[in-house]
């Protein structure tokens, strides 16, 4: 099956043998004059155990010229500068120095051919810097392609002894066929390069500049210099036409005969690596019309796809953006048929529930994309245009922002009447025919988890001098009820009195919030009224910056953090916006005396808290109380807010898998979001509440 791309079959299941990574490694990145030395470098390397060596050129260097590790003056490197980024590996420290001194033996005979180099260090925040050079080519040419072009990568291999003559050849194509934009990066010790360029296919003459430069390309590679047109990737389509070109018509033949024995009806993989048709790589060319600012820059390459909640269940972020595009297609046509007419309709029809209605716009699609692309704020904004014409919506979401207070209480007065209905007519009965109600109308969906409403708004008590916090309960957490019998608001006071802080609540509370619930919905307007109510006044409590501030929920904690970014002026104090768990870390931890046990401690780490800080505050915190942590292993929970209780099958499908990481012998699971919490305790099986309940309940002050 290796290397047949699911043409003679397909994989039904794979078990993955992994292997320990060595835990000593160095790292460092050599950059050299001429493509030569580097190239003779690699040969030498290649007789010892080295990792990894990534060869870079001038011009992929270029594209990534800023990142801050880069040095400053790469344009002024020669036109043939090549860059090595070298990484050793051993299983203690005493192979590593040996291997080590053999590596820096080696490049002693290059100095005078260095024109910049890290040395090899242990750095491991260096290392994560250099690799993140390596690993941003890739995207940085997608990230500048004109709209409308397609992001095209390959990836051949030449004998180590031809490789400075394989990169050179490449060169002198992109030249010849005007792709001043692309750039060679590859795994050197195999002699693996990729090259990657952008290219239009609108017009015949882009299609014949595209054609002349792959046939150029096959000549180089398979005839020239004995290469192979396909280093670690799939042929597909876009070199199957040189397939007969690199193994010959006769070798060709046999795999033409092995096909047909293997898939005699052509229903495998049709057109992959087995291609009569000699322009293949220019037929059916996808289409990327420009559609909308938000995503035109999207190369759909899928890396965003692991962390949608609604993957497999509607439409992932790729998804959403390539029916966009289809759509725009669609739209672009001069002469639209009756087919046309009919799949437009289609699509405008199923956007609605597969893109805007699923999608849960936490942005964290925006953390794996290449080119930073959030389609959740696409999405909000295809939610504004919607509101906009929706003008009674828009006036009783203004309604409710100026009279918070009393929707808070509505709110709370609904949670405590679902409560009422479950026992008057059984709670089974009520979800059945709130289920019925939901799908109809959309109405929130009661089920056996629903939390109980929350008792009123807390404020301060007497502020006293010495150290404060400004302390906003998110409204999440001002109308449910947390799970332990102790609230969040008193958790928190209970760890601030342990800690010595005076917590310091505003007086208008009940009025308060982040706009989140707005802004999701696309109504910014009113999102950023009450956003700039909020800055307002954690601005004045926390005397311009000088206290910090902390909200209880992630998501509010890291709306505010956007919104202060926004807003702030340079000559201003900056306001320390943190969520709870990051509050604890930096603030609480130190003023605690911690009792740990090796009690399993199971975490979700909200989509918020990965925008804030990849979960290493909720972490921090977790491992002080516990030598054993683990988490769900769900990047987002699909809850988003509300959805939860009006869209509850996007929070059902995100948490199916939830319960098989759950640790042997855990009770309870932890979180820093109410909602998030709600539909955790829902489909994992056991009850989710803040992690804050357990600090409180394991922390004790400072002996004096």
């Amino acid at each position: 099956m290796i290397g047949s791309e699911g043409t003679l079959g397909f994989i039904a299941n794979i078990t993955y043998n992994t292997v320990i990574e060595p835990a000593f490694k160095r790292t460092g990145l050599f950059t050299f004059a001429d493509v030569d030395s580097a190239c003779a470098l690699i040969e030498q390397l290649n007789a010892l155990p080295i990792a990894a060596v990534e060869m870079l050129d001038k011009r992929a260097l270029l594209s990534v010229q800023g990142h801050a590790v880069m040095p400053q003056n790469v344009a002024d490197f020669p036109s043939e500068a090549t860059a090595l980024l070298i990484e050793i590996s051993e299983e203690n420290q005493q192979a590593l120095d040996g291997l080590t001194s053999s590596v820096n033996t080696i490049l002693a005979q290059y100095q005078e051919q260095l024109v910049h180099k890290y040395p090899l260090s242990d750095d491991a925040e260096l290392a994560q810097a250099l690799w993140n050079v390596r690993k941003g080519t890739f995207p940085a040419v997608g990230a500048v392609r004109k709209t409308g072009t397609t992001v095209i990568i390959e990836d051949v291999a030449f004998a180590l002894a031809d490789l400075s003559r394989g990169i050179k050849a490449l060169h002198h194509l992109f030249d010849k066929h005007g792709y001043t934009e692309a750039i060679i990066f590859g795994h050197a010790l195999a002699g693996n390069l990729h090259f990657v360029f952008t290219q239009a296919f609108d017009s015949p003459e882009q299609i014949e500049r595209y054609e002349a430069f792959m046939a150029d390309v096959a000549h180089l590679v398979a005839v020239e210099l004995k290469g192979s047109l396909k280093a670690e990737h799939g042929t597909g389509r876009n070199m199957a036409p040189f397939v007969a070109l690199e193994w010959g018509d006769e070798g060709y033949a046999v795999m033409q005969q092995i096909k047909q024995l293997f898939d005699a009806q052509g229903i495998l993989n049709p057109g992959v690596i087995i291609n009569a048709d000699p322009r293949a790589h220019v037929q059916h060319v996808k289409a990327m019309p420009a559609s909308d600012a938000h995503i035109d820059k999207c190369i759909e390459c899928g890396f965003c796809e692991p962390v949608c909640p609604s993957k497999e269940y509607t439409l992932t972020p790729r998804q959403r953006i390539s029916l966009k595009r289809h759509e725009q297609q669609l739209l672009n046509h001069e002469f639209k048929d009756k087919d046309a007419y009919r799949r437009l309709a289609a699509v405008q029809q199923g956007y609605q529930l597969l893109a805007i209605d699923s999608c849960a716009a936490t942005g964290l699609c925006a953390t794996r994309c290449p080119v930073g692309i959030d389609t959740g704020a696409y999405i909000k904004s295809l939610r504004a245009k919607q509101m906009a014409n929706k003008p009674v919506i828009t006036k009783i979401a203004n309604w409710s922002a100026n009279h918070f207070a009393m929707t808070s209480a509505l709110a709370r007065v609904g949670v405590r009447g679902a409560h009422l209905s479950a026992k008057l007519l059984g709670a089974q009965r009520l979800e059945r025919f709130s289920a019925q109600l939901q799908q109809r109308f959309g109405t929130p969906l009661y089920f056996s988890a629903w939390p109980k409403a929350q008792h009123g708004e807390q404020t301060s008590g007497q502020v006293i001098d010495g150290d404060k916090v400004v302390y906003v309960p998110s409204c999440g957490n001002r109308i449910f009820a947390n799970a332990t019998e102790q609230s969040v608001q008193q958790t928190l006071q209970s760890l601030c009195d342990k800690a010595g802080l005076t917590l310091v609540i505003p007086e208008e509370i009940a009025e308060l919030c982040c706009g989140m619930p707005w802004q999701s919905k696309g109504l910014a307007e009113v999102a950023t009224q009450k956003q700039q109510q909020l800055q307002e006044i954690i601005t004045q409590l926390s005397e311009q910056g000088r206290w910090p501030v902390v909200m209880d929920a992630s998501p509010c904690a890291l709306q505010s953090q956007l919104q202060e970014k926004q807003s702030q002026h340079e000559e201003s104090s900056p306001i320390r916006v943190l969520d709870s768990l990051g509050f604890a870390s930096e603030y609480l931890l130190p003023r605690l005396a911690i009792e740990t046990s090796d009690q399993p401690l199971w975490l979700h780490i909200t989509c918020s808290s990965q925008h804030l800080d990849a979960g290493s505050a909720m972490l921090n915190v977790a491992r002080a109380l516990s030598s054993k942590v683990s988490t769900t292993e769900v990047s987002c929970c699909g809850f988003a807010g509300d959805k939860g209780f009006t869209h509850p099958q996007l929070n059902e499908h995100a948490l199916r898998h939830v319960s098989a990481s759950k640790p042997q012998g855990c009770t309870v699971g932890y979180s820093n979001s109410r909602t998030c919490e709600i539909g955790l305790t829902r489909h994992s099986g056991v009850t989710f509440s803040s992690l804050l309940a357990l600090l409180d309940e394991r922390a004790a002050a400072l002996a004096s």
